[in-house]
């Protein structure tokens, strides 16, 4: 397995998202690896909340995540593709910062 530096810029559903100016360290295999040792590589994506990129000789690379890391990607573009509910998550956060939140007990939700 060998390491991978993201560019600055990603391509994320046919819009290019900056990447922090940090360089990100990712761990990557190639395909015949992959096949190999599927079951310890998807082992590892799970346990390690770490994304793996499959490099493809022919093709393009591709990226194996887990399912909990994809649907909080999914959650998160959710929450911030509405103006509204950034401002309303702003404004919470705002206040948690003041201190003007309460603390409730999960048993009360």
């Amino acid at each position: 397995m060998r390491s991978f530096f993201q560019k600055t810029i990603c391509k994320y559903r046919n819009k290019y998202v900056p990447l922090p100016k940090k360089q990100i360290k990712m761990k990557t295999v190639n395909y015949t690896d992959l096949r190999n040792n599927l079951n310890i590589h998807l082992d590892n994506v799970v346990n390690d909340c770490e994304p793996l990129i499959v490099y493809r000789s022919v093709g393009t690379s591709v990226v194996v995540m887990s399912l909990d890391e994809y649907n909080a990607i999914e959650e998160t573009e959710y929450l911030t593709s509405s103006p509204a509910m950034m401002k309303r998550l702003r404004s919470a956060e705002n206040n948690m910062n003041e201190g003007k939140g309460r603390k409730i007990n999960i048993a009360d939700l």
